[in-house]
């Protein structure tokens, strides 16, 4: 007959080894779950976007006949009001 005594340490250890090697893992392993990892991605495609598009956007902004207007708008506007300025001007 087979002797069994050494199945329950066994499927004890291997639990608590798992268990260990998830927490090592997410906090200094470098692991994430998959919605950590879609806002850095999505955070990353936002900056790549962003700088991308500058300097198209300098370039509009250069040769638009308003933009002493708009830089006038923008200088006069609160912090909160610059987005509305720009929203404005397009």
């Amino acid at each position: 007959m087979l002797d069994m005594t050494w199945l329950r340490p066994g499927l004890w250890g291997a639990a608590c080894g798992a268990a260990a090697l998830a927490i090592v893992g997410f906090t200094w392993g470098g692991w994430v779950t998959n919605g950590s990892a879609q806002k850095a991605a999505g955070i990353e495609r936002t900056s790549a976007i962003a700088a991308a598009l500058t300097p198209y956007c300098l370039e509009r902004a250069k040769s638009d006949p308003a933009s002493a207007e708009i830089l006038a708008a923008l200088k006069a506007a609160g912090t909160y009001g610059r987005s509305d300025v720009i929203k404005k001007a397009g």
